[in-house]
């Protein structure tokens, strides 16, 4: 399992800092081989495929194949219980497409991701493009989540601090699916709020190394572009 020390820490530019009174302890991961892992179930591919939806990596996002998306973790805070509280890939985005029944490409990108692990949630800026314009909500519900794996923290003097877990199933949210239904101009919107809601969309696997990455990622927020 992966481990970082506070050597490590402070060589990466001081990437841990104690905030507030309540002791909470926020890593940002930027330097380092901080990663979380998107991959798609098959009921999500056969989704995509049923409403002719293309995924594409954007931002920061790499694409591994196989409907799996490698997504930068850029911050980590800890609460004073030495549980998570909340992980941020600021920069990294998914591009979700489909030509309308008109011919027009709708475009959907999800971007600059969150897990909120006290209300099991994941929420993202929601940017619906067209050809004329772009529209961005902030910070929406994505999904719901269990946990399949739980993260992994342990300390020990002069103290490391191992990261490593896995969320799942992941569900839509009912924002998540009336984004898709408004962004794709889904057909049969009625049909779509009665058949994805439920639906295993896959895991998120959130993994943080103790190496340093040949560059550091950028955590400046995703843009959508027109």
């Amino acid at each position: 399992m992966s481990v970082i020390t506070i050597r490590q820490v402070a060589a990466a530019t001081a990437l841990m800092t104690v905030v507030g009174a309540a002791h909470a302890l926020t890593l940002n991961t930027s330097a380092l081989n901080a990663n979380s892992t998107q991959a798609f179930s098959e009921n999500a591919v056969g989704a995509f495929t049923t409403y002719a939806t293309t995924v594409e990596a954007a931002g920061t996002t790499t694409d591994s194949g196989n409907h799996v998306f490698v997504l930068p973790v850029t911050k980590v805070v800890i609460g004073s219980n030495l549980k998570p509280t909340s992980g941020d890939a600021s920069g990294a985005a998914l591009k979700f497409s489909r030509t309308d029944s008109k011919g027009v490409l709708r475009t959907l990108y999800l971007s600059n991701f969150r897990i909120d692990y006290t209300a099991s949630k994941v929420l993202a800026d929601r940017s619906l493009v067209d050809l004329t314009n772009t529209a961005t909500t902030e910070n929406i519900e994505i999904y719901d989540f269990q946990t399949q794996a739980p993260l992994a923290l342990k300390y020990k003097f002069p103290l490391s601090i191992s990261l490593n877990e896995t969320l799942g199933p992941l569900t839509l949210t009912p924002t998540a699916i009336e984004a898709f239904i408004l962004g794709l101009r889904l057909p049969n919107g009625a049909l779509v709020r009665a058949t994805l809601p439920g639906i295993d969309f896959g895991t998120l696997q959130q993994v943080i190394g103790v190496s340093l990455r040949s560059k550091a990622v950028s955590n400046k927020p995703f843009v959508a572009p027109l």
